[in-house]
């Protein structure tokens, strides 16, 4: 059997006709389905990732910081890595039983013996040939996370221009912390108040750790949406004015931008970025420790096959 005389093989060979005299209202059905074979064929491969790039950059990869972006990238790269490197092998398998299947089927001398062997090594065929989708799913997943995290870089000053490689340290990375952590605390206190109106326990806990206290978090949120209600009142009046609207025909017309809450948590990271600090030295601690940090990307850990050869 050939893989290409598999994949071009029409339903109605491959049911028979016994199943088609039986259902005979079957038979327009398939042909419907034969008519769009090469166009479903053509787009399955455009579905084969567990998700689109846009699932991916805007919610796989929501960090507030650059190297907690890189860091989603690598995360998200070792993962479909991982996957492939581990499904190869069993593709490696599959490939070893088709041969076998192939050739117990030519060296058969009991005819029924070989149609059994045929049917096991069709069946080996599918999952060999949809595989391959998947295997290509990955690989552009994989490339599309390469792409964002050099952008990243090269954006925020995380790019070595002679290497043509990202590069950072750990102590980078140390110092961007508390930065992500002031500004999720904060985005999920104004997903508190905008379900009930104030800070719930859990954010007022994460506030409290990052050495900004209830009151001061209350405050800042409440000044935020008291600005967003300003905003909102202004563009009312506007569309009112120069647009002769009634006031909920105005109000339906109101766009406030997208940016105004990224900035409001860029504001908050800046005003309060030597909190953390502040209060784990008032605890007794220090908040960073350079003598557990590394300066570079660890590459000594590596696999030796038995064929010699030094393997990542």
């Amino acid at each position: 059997m050939d893989l290409t005389l598999l994949n071009n093989q029409s339903l109605e060979v491959s049911l028979g006709d016994e199943f088609l005299e039986a259902m005979p209202e079957i038979r327009p059905m398939i042909q419907r389905y034969e008519a769009i074979k090469p166009t479903l064929v053509e787009n399955k491969s455009f579905f084969a990732k567990t998700q689109s790039q846009h699932m991916d950059n805007s919610m796989t990869l929501h960090q507030w910081t650059p190297i907690r972006t890189i860091r989603q990238c690598l995360a998200e790269i070792n993962k479909s890595e991982t996957a492939i490197r581990q499904n190869l092998s069993k593709l490696q398998l599959v490939k070893a039983k088709m041969k076998k299947k192939k050739w117990e089927a030519e060296k058969s001398k009991c005819p029924y013996d070989k149609e059994i062997l045929e049917a096991e090594l069709l069946e080996l065929m599918v999952g060999y040939q949809e595989s391959q989708h998947y295997y290509a799913a990955a690989i552009r997943k994989i490339d599309n996370y390469v792409l964002q995290m050099n952008t990243v870089a090269k954006e925020s000053g995380y790019w070595d221009e002679e290497k043509q490689e990202v590069s950072y340290t750990e102590k980078d990375f140390e110092r961007e912390e508390p930065i992500h952590h002031i500004m999720t605390a904060f985005n999920q206190a104004l997903n508190d108040w905008g379900s009930s109106g104030c800070i719930g326990p859990g954010n007022t806990i994460y506030l409290s750790q990052q050495g900004i206290s209830e009151v001061d978090g209350q405050r800042e949120i409440d000044l935020y949406m008291r600005e967003e209600k300003i905003e909102t009142a202004k563009q009312i009046q506007w569309f009112i004015q120069n647009e002769n609207l009634n006031e909920l025909e105005a109000a339906k017309k109101v766009k406030l931008d997208p940016n105004r809450r990224l900035n409001f948590l860029k504001r908050m990271a800046d005003k309060y970025a030597n909190h953390p600090e502040t209060i784990i030295k008032l605890k007794g601690r220090e908040l960073y420790n350079e003598q557990s940090m590394i300066t570079q990307g660890d590459t000594r850990l590596k696999l030796e096959h038995d064929d010699g050869e030094t393997h990542s």
